[in-house]
């Protein structure tokens, strides 16, 4: 799940959406009782609006309907309690069907506005060929991650990755084939990595991957075992290799933008060694600025 929409499916699915409904049906209770104790002078329908609009904009449609139907419901009944039949009995009932449809359009137009704006937000922060994130994004994961991991103490890894001759590959086959090739290694990067990942395109044939919560080991195996794949899959495109940077962090002690750094300069290393090399390191913490401190050390992962 991209990290952009992790408020948006707490509002939908988690405490956030119960406490939504909770502001939302006192807001009506209250309007309602302000239209009773008033014998209807302050007339609050269009105020109604508001739980609803927040309703759809924070839930979706559904929710957002479902606070209409409650709203027009709400105003029946007040109608009804205060017995204002005006010329005949069907005139309340017509009443609250003209306030349904009002608030239902409303509930749908926020809903279909809020659907537009994030998707849009998301091709913002999308790489348009392979689907992934892009470095703007990644930075914004990163940095959220990082403030998570020194939270609760828990350890950081960060993969930078580069193509090999992937001019070579333009050259030989077009950009056609490039692109081709860097479609199939984004596929295979989804495929290898769990979804809680955070997978980029940076640029050109640069790529990074975020792995939180993974120890030393499991960080290493996860390298090797994306190393493995890309060979498999980059074969259909010689002389394409890639090069893999690990850089882990036992304690996120660093910004990201300094960890993302260490990990591409692993990949340089790699780089200059050969074509298709991992190269890894793992980073203890840096020492207290105390000198009285001592040095802390990696814990046993």
């Amino acid at each position: 799940m991209a990290f952009g929409n992790l408020f948006l499916y707490e509002c939908r699915t988690g405490w956030r959406l119960w406490g939504l409904w909770t502001v939302c049906l006192m807001a009506f209770v209250v309007f309602g009782l302000i239209q009773a104790a008033t014998q209807a002078n302050f007339a609050l329908a269009s105020a109604a609006l508001l739980p609803v609009l927040a309703m759809a904009w924070f839930c979706g449609r559904t929710p957002g309907l479902i606070a209409a139907g409650l709203a027009a419901a709400l105003w029946l009944s007040v109608d009804f309690a205060l017995g204002q039949h005006l010329y005949a009995a069907w005139v309340p009932w017509a009443n609250a069907a003209t306030r349904l449809f009002v608030y239902a359009l409303i509930a749908l137009l926020a809903a279909e506005f809020r659907f537009q704006f994030d998707r849009e937000r998301e091709r913002v922060l999308q790489d348009h060929l392979t689907g992934l994130r892009n470095r703007r994004a990644f930075i914004a994961d990163g940095q959220r991650e990082t403030q998570r991991a020194q939270r609760h103490g828990l350890p950081l890894a960060v993969i930078f990755l580069d193509l090999d001759h992937f001019k070579q590959l333009n050259e030989t086959q077009g950009h056609h084939g490039g692109d081709r090739a860097l479609q199939e290694t984004a596929k295979t990067l989804r495929d290898t990595l769990r979804a809680t990942d955070c997978i980029a395109r940076l640029s050109g044939d640069e790529f990074a991957i975020l792995l939180p919560d993974l120890g030393w080991a499991a960080a290493l195996q996860t390298a090797l075992k994306v190393d493995t794949a890309l060979r498999a899959r980059l074969s259909g495109f010689p002389p394409v290799t890639a090069s893999l940077g690990l850089a882990w962090f036992c304690v996120a002690d660093r910004t990201f933008p300094v960890m993302l750094r260490a990990a591409e300069e692993l990949l340089y290393q790699a780089k200059k060694t050969g074509s298709g090399i991992v190269r890894s390191r793992r980073f203890d913490p840096l020492p207290p600025a105390a000198p009285s401190g001592g040095v802390r050390s990696c814990p046993q992962i």
